[in-house]
């Protein structure tokens, strides 16, 4: 990675927030959105772009309700018209936000124009009484990997559980979700437990009982999106080898946080062995290995790139001494390092200097675009609202662009 840095000769900071992106000029082209609303001074901010399916839709004013208002009842007026159509009630949130939450969700992959009636609430020249607003929301789909298939014991090869995790492009309840996927080994329905992380976009799921048996077999995974609003459909076997069988099930590179080849197996590994030799490159690269349970981590002493071939000799032994038989070769695909950009400190306030150097770090590219957003003075408490100091949601509700270049 390279460092650089911008600024030489910057100009004095004026009281607020200021936030920097640093992106990789690679393209010039522009994502189609909703269209710009016209300006009404009677709105600061307002949702916009594309939202969850189920998120709500804000409108901030200018200035704070006079009078006392109630933010636990509905509004109770009819503030809020959609197309398409959506029923939902208006809530303050505080005396300048007023937050519409509909009843069902939003369709998946939709645009809405949503009409907010100003005058209901302000006095507004007439022309202004009905402020247009348009936002997407996102179109839901899912895509599944399977991650690792492995024994419950060590030295019971007999019962072992698939690990895998189901993505969504939207929040999906857990409820739903757990429709989604069905697994069967012989017509045996199979039991899946699952585990939704904090941004309810990531689904791990285990799938239990998998019976290893005298003849190789199958697990039968098979996904339909319709609980969930996604179309889509699709199904996947897993390949279960036999109690005989000791084989080399899966080899893939990790690029990240540090590069490694991952080797698994169909049975654990003895730990203690020495895996020199028995696993190489064909460049002789040299490797570090670590064994857990069926997978070897292979780290290479250098980054690699572009396509080498991995050897698997004979001689590797499981956890019952029983060694690998055959030899194999892999051709693998180890990617060169993607275009980026990133800053080098943790800080986010920015000295008032006629001289401040920006650093950041950069690889794989020849220049970069630098936007500056500033947070005013008067809205910082409204930008965190939503946000730590280093944040950057909701911007166009708090910030202005100052600076490109």
């Amino acid at each position: 990675m390279s460092s650089k840095s911008v600024f030489s000769s910057f100009p004095a900071l004026i009281t607020g927030i200021f936030l920097i992106f640093i992106t990789g000029n690679c393209s010039n082209k522009k994502n189609a959105g909703p269209e710009k609303p016209e300006y009404n001074a009677a709105i600061t901010a307002f949702t916009s772009g594309t939202i969850s399916s189920n998120g709500t839709v804000k409108v901030i004013l200018n200035k704070e309700q006079e009078r006392e208002v109630s933010y636990t009842e509905p509004i109770g007026k009819e503030l809020f018209g959609f197309s398409p159509s959506v029923k939902g009630e208006a809530y303050w949130i505080d005396k300048r936000t007023i937050e519409f939450k509909p009843e069902d969700q939003f369709k998946p992959g939709t645009l809405y124009t949503a009409k907010f009636y100003v005058g209901k609430i302000r006095q507004v020249p007439d022309d202004k009484k009905v402020f247009t607003f348009q936002f997407n929301t996102i179109k839901q789909s899912l895509s599944l990997e399977v991650s690792n298939f492995k024994s419950y014991d060590v030295d019971e090869l007999r019962w072992n559980k698939l690990n895998g995790v189901l993505l969504t492009a939207d929040v999906a309840e857990p409820d739903q979700i757990k429709k989604v996927l069905t697994a069967t080994q012989d017509g045996r329905n199979l039991h899946i437990t699952w585990t939704q992380e904090s941004d309810l976009r990531t689904n791990n799921f285990v799938v239990d009982s998998i019976e290893r048996k005298d003849n190789a077999g199958n697990v039968l995974l098979e996904w339909n999106g319709k609980p969930i609003g996604s179309s889509e459909k699709g199904k996947k076997e897993v390949t279960i080898p036999s109690l005989s069988d000791f084989l080399l099930m899966n080899v893939k590179v990790v690029q990240q946080p540090e590069q490694y080849l991952q080797l698994q197996f169909s049975d654990p590994l003895l730990r203690n062995q020495d895996l020199s030799g028995l696993i190489r490159l064909e460049n002789d690269v040299d490797l570090n290995f670590v064994i857990d349970h069926n997978l070897v981590r292979a780290y290479p002493a250098s980054r690699q790139q572009g396509h080498i071939k991995v050897y698997v000799e004979p001689g590797i032994k499981n956890v019952l001494n029983y060694k690998f038989k055959t030899e194999q070769v892999h051709d693998i695909a180890f990617e060169e390092v993607k275009p980026a950009v990133r800053l080098t400190g943790k800080g986010v306030i920015l000295p008032d200097s006629k001289g401040l150097i920006f650093p950041f770090e950069a690889v794989n590219l020849k220049a970069v675009d630098v936007r500056i957003i500033k947070i005013y003075e008067n809205n910082i408490a409204q930008f965190l609202q939503v946000n730590n100091l280093d944040g950057e949601r909701e911007l166009k509700r708090t910030g202005r662009l100052i600076l490109k270049k």
